[in-house]
């Protein structure tokens, strides 16, 4: 939302529970740009002490920061407990963010690579791409089950498959015309690409795709997104 959606949400409804984490949610993506991490867990806590309709987001929210921080085995966890709760609600409930059920196991199966869990990762990407393929969601961006099933065949040595479910995600999202609104979708699937290049022993194609994902990262003041690339680009693994 923008401010004045904000504003004009709040006035009417100043208690409603989605409200209410939406906008600490935008808390947090804010404090996420400007490298303010630290700031998150507290914004979000008391949101998870409530049976609110929108708790889910909590976990999924904190499996990304996770994911930003390398922290891998808490990330598995919060995607996992986001998934579960997504799970329990009703189904009139459910069908409001049914797309987040391919983000969550696609992002889950990422972590779970990074917790040597490939069977999990693989079963969290069978179930992703399931229920992609049914196409009940209201909205669904493409990047991160690409990313997910790219990521998959990188870790089983399948360089050229991994580089094909890249470029069929970018179809997708550049056929869906919002190429431009995911610069963290993109900055993710160039260092997906300079990971596979830096698996292969290629030194310049790594250093393409990293030196890519940085100008993007600085080009929409992504912080702690800049200094995750620039310590991939030093030997990190992610």
């Amino acid at each position: 939302m923008v401010d004045a959606d904000w504003e004009e949400a709040r006035r009417v409804a100043p208690h409603d529970p989605e409200i209410i984490v939406y906008e600490a949610l935008d808390r947090c993506i804010i404090f996420e740009r400007i490298g303010e991490l630290k700031a998150i867990p507290a914004t979000m806590r008391p949101l998870v002490r409530t049976k609110l309709f929108g708790v889910w987001r909590y976990w999924y929210g904190m499996g990304g920061l996770h994911m930003l921080r390398r922290r891998w085995h808490q990330s598995y966890r919060a995607f996992g407990k986001a998934q579960a709760l997504l799970d329990s609600l009703r189904p009139e409930e459910y069908v409001r963010v049914a797309g987040y059920t391919v983000h969550l196991r696609a992002r889950r199966a990422r972590a779970a690579l990074r917790c040597n869990r490939p069977d999990s990762a693989a079963l969290e990407v069978d179930l992703a791409t399931e229920f992609d393929a049914r196409k009940e969601r209201k909205y669904l961006h493409p990047i991160p089950l690409a990313l997910a099933r790219a990521d998959l065949a990188l870790y089983h040595g399948r360089f050229q498959d991994a580089r094909t479910e890249i470029q069929q995600g970018l179809t997708r999202l550049a056929a869906s015309q919002t190429l431009k609104m995911f610069p963290q979708g993109l900055i993710d699937q160039d260092l997906l690409a300079a990971r596979i290049a830096r698996a292969e022993g290629n030194d310049v194609g790594f250093r393409h795709f990293a030196e890519r994902a940085l100008a993007l990262a600085i080009e929409n003041r992504l912080a702690w997104t800049e200094a995750t690339v620039r310590a991939v680009m030093e030997g990190a693994p992610y």
